[in-house]
């Protein structure tokens, strides 16, 4: 139900139109798990970033700077702070695109923040997980050393309630009920604070929905392949109004087509 890696750094690259001065990028990955199997959400990244379709990988080209780190055992935390050095070496990238886990992304922006360059500013490309940043930690907030973080989130409350979304009656329908009680329970409001309600909903509703098409009287409950194919078949006018917005389902990938671009959040110091 979440926008795609893919359709997210798309995003971002239309955004990074409106910045000409930003030219060149370096890449910052972590594509194991401190278990040391393969991390898929990383892995994903850094596909998407090499991705021509994106339209970012002119700015790795133009860079030409890659790291990989660490996360077992607590290495993240050296790699990460010779990596930062590294970044005003014979190359000081405009962006940095991270293909890690937010988990170790503050420990990353400290180190940017303490680096010999930091009066340069630079700009952090990542994924949807950012979302967990707490936008006040200094490095964010240091006019001397500016420091920005680009990122899509899944399903962002304070998007979804504005009034430049032009779904935004769904989810305020979806809001408002999720805070009145049922059955004499009611769910935590703080639990909208994050996107993961909406995003549940949204999923929950469109199995519903698929469900419901694939019921064939007198056989019920449908078959589970009924259900299965359903799925696929919300496309032109068969969509789903969620609370994160009306949205299809792409019929080849099974991935979430939303009605309207996904929009960039912003956070930290640029510098400009």
């Amino acid at each position: 139900m979440a926008p795609t890696v893919n359709t997210q750094l798309a995003a971002i690259s239309r955004h990074l139109q409106d910045r000409p001065g930003l030219k060149t990028a370096a890449l910052v990955s972590a594509p194991f798990t401190p278990n040391n199997t393969p991390d898929l959400y990383t892995q994903s990244l850094e596909k998407a970033f090499y991705d021509h379709a994106t339209g970012l990988r002119p700015y790795l080209d133009r860079g030409d700077v890659y790291f990989n780190f660490d996360v077992r055992n607590g290495a993240d935390r050296t790699s990460l702070n010779t990596i930062s050095k590294n970044l005003c070496g014979r190359v000081t990238p405009d962006l940095v695109f991270y293909a890690g886990r937010a988990t170790y992304l503050p420990t990353f922006l400290e180190n940017l923040h303490q680096r010999q360059c930091r009066t340069t500013p630079i700009t952090v490309v990542t994924g949807s997980d950012a979302a967990t940043l707490d936008r006040k930690i200094p490095a964010l907030n240091d006019p001397d050393a500016p420091i920005s973080v680009l990122y899509v989130p899944l399903a962002d409350p304070a998007q979804l309630s504005s009034k430049n979304n032009p779904d935004r009656a769904l989810y305020k329908a979806f809001a408002d009920e999720f805070g009145r009680p049922h059955h004499g329970h009611k769910f935590d409001p703080s639990h909208l604070a994050s996107g993961w309600a909406v995003m549940a909903h949204d999923a929950f509703l469109t199995a519903s929905l698929a469900i419901g098409k694939a019921v064939d009287p007198p056989q019920t409950p449908p078959h589970i392949n009924a259900v299965g194919a359903q799925l696929y078949l919300f496309d032109t006018t068969n969509v789903i109004e969620g609370a994160g917005g009306i949205f299809r389902i792409d019929t080849r990938t099974g991935n979430r087509i939303s009605t309207h671009d996904p929009r960039v959040v912003q956070l930290g110091t640029t510098g400009d």
